[in-house]
């Protein structure tokens, strides 16, 4: 393979090539062909989008002959490094998550709040405007998602978004099938949206029909790129994540135009009774949101103990604590709308103004934390990253351990010694054992064959369940001469 520009390299260890294009063999498996490779040692590095969208990556080692693995560890973290995520692709592509919740939640939102509560809204400049501009912004993110997830999933830069062979890599992608069927049921609904705004009276049936169905339907564009379409029970997950996200639309999407109206002095007609079925139809939403959100952190969190102890369970608590607030807020326009609003006056005007406020404040720190929470792996999925360590065992002596897929069930595992001088040592025995410390798990000896000199690998290895395992290795050089390495995060 041709070399990388500029070809990184680590004396005395290898240089870094860039493989050819790889073929997708298998749910786990990715084909890089090569050609014959000079008597050395190499790293392979792989960066992959999963199947929910977020980019995984890692990298493991091989020798050909005899190589000279020293300071393997160090080029393979300035590979990972060099082949991150660009911060301009990375910061586009995060705002585009968070205008992308906030155009389908005002869309959706005020279709629903116009259409079935306040019919008469259509005749107001406000709610028009409001309505053809997030239709706006609902398709644009969904058009730049499109351009800008391919860079995001590369790691190139920001002009690559622009490129029409990334469009067409995209395309092939859930995520880009995803966004380009949003896109699409968008183009659809505009003439709907059209005759709405054109009526002067509740629409028809058929309306309703037609536009409930696609505006079902772009709710549940997120679920087919996002955490719901991998992991357990998958079909059932995108079924809830799909009414999880038309809850939150409706609910946001109304408050946007109530918070827009109140603001005025002025009372249009049919915003009362509109606002007593909007309030029923909050209602709603709000036991919608709790069922299907406790559904998906069961899922994706799998214990207590992860809310605290990883990214995805504190971003959960934070977006958790936000809906709080809201509800709270919530929970006081509802009060003014059951018992002071038909009562009329500015007192009762300014106490829902404030309360509708304090939700869609609150609503857009949780739509915020939602955008970031969605491209950050969940708990309960983070299985299958490979586990690579290189540890220096003493007497000079490294050793590289291997574990793929890191997570409970059948696992490959390598475990590898060299020599001070970086040479593969020629041990005479190795033991490898598993151990889980924290639930007094004894260690579980591996049953390894020798593959070369100081390198053991185990085919199938069943590691018994997720957990903070230890891997060890125990590896005789000589009659006098034993060395240890033991690394820990080796069992998903």
């Amino acid at each position: 393979p041709a070399p990388a520009a500029p070809p990184l390299t680590s004396p005395p260890g290898p240089r870094a090539y860039r493989a050819p294009a790889p073929t997708e063999a298998g749910g786990r498996e990715v084909v890089a062909p090569l050609d014959d490779l000079a008597d050395d040692s190499y790293i392979a590095t792989w960066r992959v989008a999963s199947a929910d969208g977020h980019v995984i990556r890692g990298s493991f080692t091989f020798t050909v002959g005899e190589g000279r693995p020293a300071a393997v560890e160090s080029l393979a973290t300035r590979l990972l490094q060099a082949e991150g995520t660009d911060p301009a692709v990375g910061g586009t592509y995060a705002a585009l998550r968070f205008l992308a919740f906030l155009g389908l939640g005002l869309l959706i939102g005020t279709i629903t709040f116009v259409g079935w509560c306040w019919p008469a809204g259509t005749a107001d400049r406000r709610v028009r405007h409001l309505a053809i501009t997030a239709w706006v912004v609902a398709l644009a993110t969904s058009l730049a998602t499109i351009a800008v997830y391919g860079p995001y999933a590369t790691g190139d830069g920001l002009a690559e978004a622009f490129s029409p062979s990334s469009w067409a890599d995209v395309a092939g992608t859930m995520v880009g099938r995803a966004h380009a069927v949003r896109a699409l049921l968008l183009v659809a609904l505009a003439p709907l949206i059209a005759v709405l705004l054109r009526a002067t009276t509740r629409p028809s049936r058929a309306w309703t029909v037609a536009s409930g169905a696609v505006m079902l339907a772009i709710a549940a564009t997120p679920a087919f790129a996002g955490h719901a379409s991998s992991g357990q029970h998958t079909r059932l997950a995108i079924a809830l994540d799909t009414v999880h996200v038309a809850a939150m639309a409706v609910w946001f999407g109304g408050l946007a135009v109530l918070l827009l109206v109140v603001r005025g002095r002025d009372d249009p007609p049919g915003l009362r009774p509109a606002v007593h079925r909007f309030s029923n139809v909050a209602l709603g939403c709000v036991v919608a949101l709790a069922l299907t959100g406790s559904f998906a952190a069961w899922r994706q969190v799998g214990s207590f103990s992860a809310l605290v102890d990883t990214d995805f369970g504190r971003l959960l608590l934070a977006k958790l604590a936000a809906v709080a607030v809201v509800v709270r807020f919530a929970a006081a326009s509802r009060d003014v709308v059951g018992k002071r609003l038909d009562a009329g006056g500015a007192p009762a005007r300014h106490s829902l103004r404030i309360s509708v406020a304090g939700e869609v404040v609150f609503a857009v720190v949780a739509l915020a934390i939602t955008a970031v929470l969605v491209n950050t792996p969940p708990v309960a999925q983070r299985g299958g990253e490979t586990f690579f360590r290189t540890i220096a065992a003493g007497d000079g002596y490294p050793v590289e351990l291997f574990v793929s897929p890191a997570e409970a069930g059948p696992n490959q595992v390598h475990a590898t010694s060299y020599a001070p001088g970086g040479v593969a040592a020629d041990t005479q025995e190795a033991t490898v054992t598993f151990s889980e410390p924290d639930r007094d798990i004894a260690p579980i000896e591996v049953a390894v064959d020798r593959l070369a000199p100081g390198h053991y690998v185990a085919e199938r290895f069943e590691v018994p369940f997720a957990g903070d395992w230890t891997v060890t290795e125990q590896a005789l050089v000589d009659d006098v001469t034993e060395i240890e390495a033991a690394a820990e995060g080796a069992g998903g």
